[in-house]
């Protein structure tokens, strides 16, 4: 999105003329999207769009060098959920398991999360430390990169689900609370700020914070597993429809797929 809005039209006029395929942007940020460069890309066949945000804590945006503030990808976020129908399911990069943040930094951006607008999907990354970067640097300085080979090298940014249980695997309970947020508001569902609120509050009202988890957990779960039980029949139902197809061609039988991740990584490394 960092080309001029002319050249997006032009872009956009030819795309749709030459090409005339449903068109992804990966790589919008909150500063570079408008109304203005985003209709010509709807008029064009934009169907996706794939958006950094990283954190909402702000001394964490000055350190992953984010030089937006909350207010300008919240005002981002809801240019998008206006054009809902054209793009259905945004998707927002995180990244989480920063050990140079505090617990209340993390809250800070669990906090923003719960401003975006629902339907959208979340990328969750874990912080990875690249050597040649200050975050690198600080690392090191600080005793948590004691060997490259392992703490930089052979770690994935990647997380992993718990199965269809509604929780990660060997993440902390704070961490839990992104994935939370990520299967909530690819459902359509969002978590108010009061929940999050309540959720966060492990140590000061500790009965409510886990009640009120254990709950919303669950309910999570129920939406992982029905997704999962529509990727098995449409995976059958396809099965089928191939078989009759090598039987009888042009039976025109078919079956819409819907893509799920219940098992497997949140998300894909964000460049």
């Amino acid at each position: 999105m960092l080309y001029s809005t002319q050249q997006i039209k032009e872009f956009s006029e030819k795309y749709k003329k030459y090409i005339g395929l449903p068109l992804e942007i990966g790589g919008a940020t909150p500063k570079t999207l408008t109304r203005e460069k985003l209709l010509p890309l709807i008029d064009g066949g934009l169907t996706s769009v794939r958006m950094g945000i990283e954190s909402g804590a702000e001394r964490t945006k000055k350190a992953y060098k984010r030089k937006y503030t909350n207010a300008t990808v919240e005002k981002a976020a809801n240019l998008l959920h206006e054009f809902r129908e054209e793009i259905p399911l945004p998707r927002y990069d995180m990244i989480i398991n920063n050990p140079l943040e505090n617990d209340e930094e993390v809250v800070e951006t669990l906090m923003f999360l719960t401003k975006i607008p629902v339907p959208y999907e979340m990328n969750l990354f874990s912080l990875s430390f690249y050597p040649g970067t200050e975050l690198y640097d600080i690392a090191k300085q600080e005793g948590i990169i004691n060997d490259d080979l392992n703490d930089v090298y052979r770690k994935s940014y990647n997380l992993f689900a718990d199965g269809t249980s509604g929780k990660l695997l060997n993440e902390p309970y704070l961490s839990n609370l992104f994935y939370l947020l990520y299967v909530y508001a690819k459902n359509g569902r969002s978590i108010s700020s009061k929940q999050m609120r309540s959720l966060v509050s492990r140590k000061s009202n500790p009965v409510k914070s886990r009640l009120l988890y254990f709950v919303m957990k669950n309910k999570a779960s129920y939406f992982l597993k029905k997704e999962t039980v529509t990727q098995l029949w449409a995976n059958s139902m396809n099965g089928y429809r191939q078989k009759a197809e090598n039987k009888h061609p042009g039976s025109g039988i078919t079956v819409s797929e819907r893509s799920v991740k219940s098992s497997g990584p949140v998300g894909y490394r964000s460049d």
